[in-house]
């Protein structure tokens, strides 16, 4: 039972909400508080556990002798409940990395698996993130319309590439080897999607090209695609 996309005039597989609880299951059954983990899969929303932190209690007894008690019992147990919620913190962090090597390696199909790392935030949301892993499969699972409108696909794939920026007023600016990483993906993605020589005609008619000769014309055929990226890039 595997996490698929869906395609338009082919059998459905497992629905998403079914091989999430396979998923679930399988995490609460084999892991150091699967609970935290499993409601953040279940909810795709991370429970927060930050607002659990103890606070230590200061006793109001007006008696040293009795306050001295409490304040020493009071600090024995908050000891031990800030041991306690370290460690549940600890072991969140290490499930959702265990989590989402679990879902992505053995729940997804190897088409699936592809698609997911040919995402534009992959790198930069998905990756060991296994909330943003399953909103995106949910996405995949449920949205035929690449296989349906093709157009729509070269589109997006345009409309991405053009709208990927260094500076995002969110996050802030890139490093330009992760900008790049990112812009090169992306311009993959799209190659894939037109084709080897869909720039073809273009280079053709260009100037330049007219007046090469047949050896030059055939490396501006092949690195068409590149130069226009390089200068979009630019």
């Amino acid at each position: 039972m595997k996490f698929s996309t869906q395609v338009v005039g082919k059998a459905t597989g497992p629905t998403f909400t079914t091989v999430l609880e396979a998923v679930i299951a399988k995490i609460q059954t084999s892991y150091k508080y699967p609970g935290d983990i499993a409601k953040s899969l279940q909810d795709l929303a991370y429970v927060n556990i930050t607002v659990l932190e103890p606070i230590m209690s200061v006793s109001t007894e007006t008696d040293l002798g009795k306050k001295a008690r409490f304040d020493k019992a009071y600090e024995i147990k908050y000891a031990d409940d800030l041991r306690q919620w370290n460690e549940r913190m600890r072991q969140f962090t290490d499930n959702k990395l265990a989590a989402f090597s679990l879902i992505f390696r053995t729940y997804c199909t190897k088409q699936l698996q592809t698609k997911i790392e040919q995402h534009l935030e992959f790198t930069t949301k998905i990756h060991n993130d296994p909330v943003e892993l399953l909103k995106t499969i949910k996405q995949f699972s449920r949205d035929p319309v690449r296989a349906q409108y093709p157009y729509h696909h070269a589109m997006m794939g345009f409309i991405r590439l053009f709208e990927y920026k260094q500076y995002n007023k969110d996050s802030g600016s890139m490093e330009l080897t992760e900008f790049y990483k990112g812009f090169k993906q992306l311009a993959d993605n799209l190659k894939t999607i037109l084709g080897d020589d869909w720039l073809k005609p273009f280079v053709q008619n260009t100037a330049e090209y007219k007046a090469a000769d047949s050896a030059t014309k055939t490396v501006l055929e092949k690195n068409g695609f590149d130069t226009l990226m390089t200068y979009i890039m630019l």
